[in-house]
């Protein structure tokens, strides 16, 4: 069982991993051969690493996300609460929160993802890296935005075990999420076969053997939401993997077609798959695409103004036809267009409902409330 004791302060830790995971990523790339290749990364390193490269730091754009202009301090938001975290005297700075596995070898040598192993909540989290044209003005970028809107949907078996539940054989999921996690890996130690989804699958089972009571989450913002949902949804359906697995993650756009959504519905009430997903109004990418395609799990939907309520609503296969279609409404372009870009502010709209969120309780008990 998660130790966290409510809500939000999960939602804000996954927040600020899904943002650190970005900020990490361009210190790889600025760094270059400069980076320091480990096993583990405790936030000391990361630390240690800008300031013995803050001259070179300094001169990237790098220093618009860590470093100050004038201080030349830390000025991450994101690195800086998660460092402050302390439950009874443990802090993540003492080295009880660290990430491994980083996927330096393959993936032209990007950061995509990386797992946390986080010894104060007891927690596995795999935190996939959200779309970002800064990252890598070359090959990285080019395969980010292709990932995006290669809209089209690829079918894929429903493992047999559990087609008789739905009532098909196949779902339909977005082709360009769908090829990112099960395309071959570049590196080469790996057998030739090896997908991305196999990698993580590997590094996900060794920490479970290391640390077997520990809850398995999966986050990311944007494209690292989606494919944190679908990360997921292969851990859901794969033995010898405790449930549920826990996904929570901001402004994703939608994943696959009505099958999809009954398959991750019946995962969830069988106790396998919890799915939150934190959205901005206004926000068109949470919105695409559009046919044929559904959200999955909870919606937390936040407004940028901190007088007005969220709004949280699951899609349950009985829900009211007057709640269903105010959920459609609110998921369309016409009640999310306008000129303001929303699609970043995630993290400030959390911290700004704070107290609203605090009252849901855990995931484990707004999924405990739900009639299915």
């Amino acid at each position: 069982m998660t130790k966290f004791t409510n809500f939000y302060d999960q939602a804000l830790v996954l927040a600020d991993l899904s943002k650190l995971i970005y900020e990490i990523a361009l210190l790889h790339n600025s760094l270059g051969n400069k980076w320091s290749e480990q096993e583990e990364y405790y936030f000391e390193d990361i630390r240690i690493m800008i300031e013995d490269n803050e001259d070179h730091l300094a001169k990237s754009q790098f220093k618009h996300n860590f470093i100050g202009k004038k201080t030349g301090m830390l000025t991450s938001d994101s690195f800086k609460r998660l460092e402050k975290i302390d439950i009874n005297g443990r802090k993540i700075r003492d080295k009880r929160f660290y990430m491994t596995c980083t996927n330096f070898d393959y993936l032209q040598n990007e950061v995509a993802y990386a797992i946390w192993i986080d010894e104060i909540h007891e927690n596995i989290i795999v935190v996939f890296r959200g779309t970002d044209s800064n990252i890598d003005a070359g090959t990285g970028c080019y395969n980010n935005l292709m990932t995006d809107l290669h809209v089209s949907k690829v079918g894929e078996d429903i493992p047999e075990p559990l087609r008789s539940n739905i009532g098909c054989r196949r779902i339909k999921i977005h082709e360009g999420f769908h090829s990112f996690l099960n395309r071959k890996t570049d590196c080469k130690t790996d057998w030739y076969e090896t997908t991305i989804r196999d990698q993580i699958l590997k590094e996900v089972k060794v920490e479970i053997r290391r640390y077997p009571n520990y809850k398995i989450l999966t986050t990311g913002h944007s494209l690292g939401a989606a494919l944190s949902t679908l990360t997921a949804y292969y851990f859901a359906i794969t033995d010898k993997i405790s449930s549920p697995i826990c996904n929570i993650h901001f402004e994703s756009p939608r994943l696959g077609d009505i099958k999809f959504l009954k398959l991750c519905q019946y995962l969830e009430k069988e106790g396998r798959l919890q799915v939150a997903r934190f959205v901005c109004n206004y926000d068109l990418i949470a919105v695409a695409p559009l046919i044929d395609y559904c959200h999955v799990g909870f919606e937390i939907r936040m407004d940028r103004k901190k007088t007005k309520s969220i709004k949280c609503r699951h899609r349950t296969p009985d829900m009211a036809i007057s709640k269903l279609l105010s959920l459609v409404w609110d998921n369309s372009i016409q009640a999310n267009f306008d000129f303001r870009y929303d699609h970043g502010d995630y993290i400030e709209r959390v911290i700004n409902h704070q107290k609203e969120i605090k009252k849901m309780g855990t995931l484990d008990a707004m999924y405990g409330k739900l009639d299915w």
